[in-house]
């Protein structure tokens, strides 16, 4: 199932959350994904077993490192536009 997934991480008592956030994009990214990224949140598309592994592999990669806050909101009624889902 083709599926929108509008995502945000909000890394806690970091100084500087910027790295974490863009590392998230970049293990969203390597699953072959699009990432669109907006000044809160940020849109992917695709199939939902392949987003499903993208945001597990940022959880098990971030929560090595530090605590944190993953906010998900999926969707299979706004695919990306322009893409029909069978």
């Amino acid at each position: 199932m083709l599926i929108t997934a509008q995502f945000s991480i909000y890394p806690l008592k970091v100084e500087d959350y910027s790295d974490y956030v863009y590392e998230t994009v970049k293990i969203v990214k390597s699953f072959g994904l699009e990432v669109e990224i907006g000044p809160a949140s940020s849109i992917t598309y695709g199939d939902s077993e392949k987003v499903l592994k993208a945001f597990n592999e940022v959880m098990e990669k971030l929560g090595e490192k530090i605590k944190f806050v993953f906010i998900i909101t999926f969707s299979n009624a706004c695919p990306k536009p322009g893409i029909k889902d069978k």
